[in-house]
């Protein structure tokens, strides 16, 4: 979490510890992309419904839409909405567009995340557009196996009450810096992770993250959902994914050339 950085400069990872009690929280800052024309077919058409998201395809930048109709599995009154990017502007107001135009038939929003994380105050007006969608619809996160959720994406993440996640997927949790260093602000961080906990993340584990030196130098703190469900316990992730995926079969198209003897 920090203000902006230089472009193309590598994301800052650091740490504090200072008077932190409860804290933990990542500075890093990316320059979103713009966002995609389609985008702007969604605000055009009104109000959808589940059977009408599919002709809108990628809606924003780093959002896409998934229903029954990509998906038979997706029931109709539920939305799949992925996100794969930083927590950067427009996440926020993309977010907040997509979320105005759920028609009334939608009862649930899955959000999907694969993030490396970002800045601060875009998390913090992404936790107030999911206030507010949750006062319409259920809201289930989901970070899928291989997917990152590192840093502000954390906050976001832990925005549901059903949160799941891969046990390979993969986690960090650093300090705060200013723009252009990555020596931790006590403030920066102490905000942060006091949004955190305020979230449910559970106080031990950030204890042991002060505890264990890791936030007061440079660096982050990794992790796989495995050891957040099970070895630290850390209420981030309330129910792990079965490490098995299914696929389903494909088979290749057959050369007529060839006969079955």
């Amino acid at each position: 979490m920090s203000g902006p950085s230089a472009r193309g400069r590598t994301a800052s990872r650091c740490f504090l510890r200072d008077a932190l009690e409860l804290h933990f929280v990542r500075p890093e800052k990316v320059r979103t992309l713009i966002a995609s024309l389609v985008g702007g077919l969604l605000l055009l058409l009104g109000p959808v419904r589940a059977g009408e998201l599919e002709d809108h395809g990628p809606t924003m930048a780093g959002f896409s839409l998934v229903t029954r109709s990509e998906n038979a599995s997706v029931p109709e009154s539920t939305v799949i909405l992925r996100y794969e990017g930083p927590i950067d502007h427009p996440m926020a107001d993309d977010l907040q567009a997509i979320s105005q135009e759920l028609g009334e038939s939608i009862e649930r929003v899955i959000l999907e995340l694969d993030s490396v994380g970002g800045e601060l105050n875009e998390a913090s007006k992404v936790i107030d557009v999911l206030a507010d969608m949750r006062a319409r619809v259920t809201l289930k996160t989901l970070v899928r196996q291989g997917r990152r959720c590192l840093s502000a994406c954390v906050l976001v993440f832990m925005q549901a009450e059903t949160r799941v996640a891969g046990g390979a997927s993969a986690w960090m949790f650093h300090g705060a810096c200013p723009p252009g260093t990555n020596v931790p602000s006590l403030t920066l961080t102490a905000r942060f992770t006091t949004l955190l906990r305020d979230a449910g993340v559970d106080p031990q584990f950030i204890r042991f993250l002060v505890q264990e030196g890791c936030l007061d130098r440079p660096g982050g703190y990794w992790a796989s959902g495995y050891e957040l469900f099970h070895v630290h316990k850390a209420n981030i992730i309330t129910r792990l994914l079965d490490p098995w995926e299914p696929l389903s079969p494909s088979r290749g198209v057959r050369d007529p050339q060839i006969q079955p003897r």
